[in-house]
């Protein structure tokens, strides 16, 4: 508009509502179709003029033939006239000089007896790809997918048969089974009483080392030991690894001297390097919290992968929304699709006159079947929603089968049901319908094609002088050392205080403090200072004394209430104020909705900004509501318990 209304001012859109596949991101096709009508003048209110680009300049002759065909052809069973005639008017293009080319169209009967019918559709690409023409390099083929999910059973596949594949979006870090075993590891770490965990570890171990006894021997003898001596009989297999030395490593060393100690770096693979990658960025940002990262892995699994030079000769696996606007030599694009798939949509329902809802006027409701049986808006909404899905994977199958340059490889389910009636609400169907209008189709027959499968030959082009290839370089061995192996020394001035009374002291108090925040209630302490024996923080001879401590804390006359189970806790939890500013009690206990009391942990001697503190943290709470009961400092010494 801004373009429009200058003196002389000109406008230049360019693009085609066949290709609008984002609706699901705000996208809206219906704008792009009303401004190729030249009748139209919305939105600008001026006369315009609408020119088609008539000749395709991609593709060769046949690919383009089959699609002009294919299009024009199923363009009759999209519902809306304004559709319908999107389809049938304007997929239509000219051919360009190159002529040749081949399509090729496979129906994969739905055998659910098979072992390997899950599988079928990436098998029959794999062999798709073994038999191309010899002129075609891996690098010229692109597999197009709809779904995550797909791709990546496609990447497996083609991976598990020797297929170099460069894709970034399936090589999910999650699908490798090394990454599984150090994940399952690391969580087994973090929760020793965890058995599925343990068992999936030792699953890993018996078919990656050389265990000689039975593996449900092997299972039996190791998945029930106590904590303690579950990596201690693991030595008896080769495996050298202390869950001590584990914990008082940073996050990043620690997986390093886990992969080294299993290990599960004999061979070169770009997954694990690719974790460790992950691991140093994330405690560059976060430390070394390995329940932090446990928690990020869980959230993040199903999207991180591993990225692959360009350069590389592989086979390219994609989403059909990444190759929009792409090209490529040889395109396969392999599973069926549901023409009226729904995931998750939701309509705005219009109440009309119905008042009950409080001056409510929409609601927004899950879209389904249901709709229908409400009441006109209902229905109309359901007619609307179901004309909308049949463009946009229309519009999802033009792109896909538009991409190819020279041959165009189709993978889909047999597209009759048992009855022999066709499955209109798949491609696969459309794909039967279309040959039976071309009179090729026979029950019986599961391949067909179009044109000449043999690489279509180039005139060769002059090579530039001069001109260094960039090579990509492939890093085959896993180099990893341990750290203490550099024998690196550091000096800060904090190491004035070691060995010192002092220094102990604070040490002392600050890990008894860490303990305590781990302890919502009295039944809590034993794992509390388990986790640290665990982890190699306190040793064996420290156990029994920091237990007596502990517990004489839990006990102690003026304390013992803050620690008993009926009551709510909140340890180390932020309050922030106004201004900005953020106070964190060492402990808040709420006896009833309105009585709080807090305990804040002191080492060495009182001094008067503790009280002004907790003064502090018992005005905030007041100012939030609650009536303050208690508010006491506990000063805690390697020889005596001080409450004031």
């Amino acid at each position: 508009t801004n373009a429009l209304s200058q003196e002389g001012g000109t406008l230049l859109l360019v693009g085609d509502a066949k290709q609008s596949i984002y609706r699901w991101r705000g996208s809206n096709p219906e704008q792009f179709i009303a401004l190729s009508d030249a009748e139209n003048l919305q939105p600008f209110q001026v006369f315009k003029d609408v020119m088609s680009l008539e000749t395709n300049y991609r593709s060769y002759s046949e690919i383009v033939d089959f699609n002009n065909q294919y299009f024009s052809h199923i363009a009759d069973l999209l519902q809306e006239n304004l559709y319908r005639g999107l389809y049938a008017h304007q997929s239509f293009q000219q051919q360009n000089h190159q002529k040749g080319g081949y399509v090729q169209i496979d129906f994969l009967p739905n055998d659910r007896e098979d072992e390997e019918n899950s599988l079928r559709f990436a098998k029959r690409t794999w062999e798709v790809i073994q038999n191309l023409d010899a002129g075609f390099t891996w690098k010229d083929v692109c597999v197009l997918v709809r779904k995550n999910q797909q791709g990546n059973e496609i990447a497996q596949y083609l991976t598990q048969n020797g297929v170099e594949i460069l894709t970034s979006e399936n090589l999910l870090l999650a699908q490798d089974t090394k990454i599984h075993f150090v994940m399952r590891l690391l969580q087994h770490l973090h929760h020793p009483a965890d058995e599925i965990s343990r068992f999936d570890v030792l699953d890993f171990l018996y078919d990656h080392t050389e265990v000689t006894v039975p593996k449900h021997d092997f299972l039996m003898a190791l998945v029930k030991l106590p904590a303690s001596k579950f990596f201690e009989n693991l030595r008896d297999y080769g495996i050298d690894f202390s869950e001590a030395i584990f914990f008082q490593k940073p996050l990043y060393d620690g997986v390093e001297y886990l992969i080294r100690a299993f290990k599960v770096y004999t061979e070169s693979n770009v997954y694990l390097q690719f974790l460790l990658e992950l691991v140093l960025d994330f405690q560059t940002a976060h430390g070394s919290d390995l329940t932090g990262f446990l928690d990020y892995w869980e959230q993040q699994k199903d999207t991180l992968s591993v990225s692959v030079p360009e350069g590389k000769n592989a086979v390219r696996i994609m989403s059909i929304h990444k190759a929009k606007g792409l090209q490529f030599p040889v395109v396969i694009y392999p599973y069926d699709l549901d023409i009226y798939r729904s995931r998750d949509e939701k309509v705005w329902y219009q109440l009309g006159n119905i008042k009950d809802f409080d001056g409510i006027d929409k609601l927004l409701l899950a879209f389904n079947e249901k709709l229908k049986y409400t009441d006109e808006i209902g229905i109309a909404l359901y007619e609307d929603f179901k004309k909308k899905q049949e463009l946009d994977n229309f519009n999802l199958v033009y792109v896909a089968l538009t991409r190819a340059v020279e041959q165009l490889y189709i993978i889909t389910d047999y597209g009759l049901t048992a009855r022999k009636e066709l499955k209109l609400k798949n491609f696969s169907g459309l794909f039967t319908r279309f040959l039976m209008y071309k009179n090729l189709w026979n029950d019986d027959q599961l391949t067909y094609s179009f044109g000449n499968p043999q690489k279509v030959k180039e005139a060769s082009k002059p090579v530039k002088q001069n001109r260094i290839q960039p090579e990509t370089v492939v890093y085959n061995d896993f180099v990893s050392t341990d750290f203490s192996d550099h024998k690196l020394v550091f000096h800060t001035r904090n190491s004035e205080l070691w060995n010192t009374e002092q220094g102990k002291a604070i040490d002392y108090g600050n890990l008894i403090h860490r303990i305590l925040a781990q302890i919502s209630t009295k039944d809590d302490w034993e794992n509390a200072v388990y986790q640290y024996v665990n982890q190699g923080i306190i040793t064996k001879e420290e156990e029994t004394e920091i237990r007596e401590k502990v517990k004489r804390i839990l006990e102690h006359p003026e304390l013992k209430t803050f620690f008993e189970p009926a009551h709510q806790v909140l340890c180390e939890r932020e309050i922030y104020t106004p201004d900005g500013s953020t106070f964190i009690p060492d402990r808040i206990v709420f006896f009833n909705e309105k009585e709080v009391g807090i305990v804040d942990y002191k080492t060495g001697n009182a001094l008067p900004e503790h009280n002004i503190q907790i003064e502090n943290y018992a005005r905030l709470l007041k100012e939030m509501g609650y009536q303050v009961t208690r508010a006491l400092l506990a000063y805690i010494g390697q020889d005596d318990i001080r409450v004031h």
